[in-house]
Parts: C-alpha cells; structure tokens; sequence
C-alpha cells in the first residue's frame, strides 16, 4: 500500500487505482489515502482478474504495476509452471485481459524478489500472441532483455 501512496502523491496529475483482494490490505491503504488527503487513488477491493474483465474498459490504462505477486501453490521443489493450483491470478487468460485493458503505449511492469517465479511469468507472457498464423504479433514486447 505504500508504493501506491507514495505513486499517487508523487503524480497528482494521474489517477491511480489499487486492487486488493485481501480486506485488511484494503483497509490499510483506504486509511493511508485518507491521512494523506489524496483525492487521486481510487481502491477496488476483489480479485484484480474479474475487476480488469468486467469493469476496466479496453484501452483505459496506461500502465499496469504488479508488486510482489504471491506465486501459485505448488508441491515441495516444485516449479512455478507445474502449480497445481488454478486460483492464482497471473494466467495467461489475465495477461490477455490485461493487454486489453491497456492503451497502445501502455506499460505491464511485474516486480518481485521471486526469480523463478518472474521466469515462469515471462515464458508464460512471451507465448501470447495477437492474431492467428504467420501474421500474429507478440501481445507484450520486453523494454529491455
């Protein structure tokens, strides 16, 4: 909650959004906004994937910041790409609704300490592919390697 804040006071010009699916976390950044006297944040309390499906118009956003995403549930040593769980949030179905969502210019930053984790997340990005046949693009291109 305190990146947002500090973004959002940092960039008064720009309106910012948080999604939070954990109540508490609502709680602590709605309370930081208000201490604050931001008028520029905006909190959205539910899973991000159904809010960015349902709600968020296509091409609205300009830029979409992901900090230290929580990795699916996996087997003891297990890898990232072989979770059994399926309720994690950054799918390939997610990434497709997010590319959506953002505007031709827009940004998809991930950030986390996890690096097996950003490995199984960029494999899983890299395969995602506007149109069909030898004419599909990449849906996301890497700002850097």
């Amino acid at each position: 909650g305190d990146w947002v804040v500090a973004q959002a006071q940092a960039d008064t010009e720009a309106n910012w959004v948080a999604s939070e699916l954990r109540y508490d976390r609502v709680w602590s950044i709605l309370s930081k906004c208000v201490f604050a006297k931001l008028s520029n944040l905006a909190m959205l309390a539910g899973d991000a994937g159904s809010i960015l499906k349902t709600l968020i118009p296509a091409g609205s956003i300009s830029m979409i910041c992901i900090n230290f995403p929580e990795p699916p549930q996996t087997s003891r040593n297990a890898c990232c790409d072989d979770a059994e769980s399926s309720l994690h949030l950054l799918t390939s179905e997610f990434f497709m609704d997010a590319h959506a969502a953002l505007s031709c210019e827009g940004v998809l930053t991930i950030f986390s300490d996890n690096e097996e984790y950003m490995r199984s997340l960029a494999r899983t990005i890299g395969t995602l592919r506007n149109g069909r046949g030898s004419g599909a693009s990449r849906c996301f291109e890497p700002l850097a390697d």
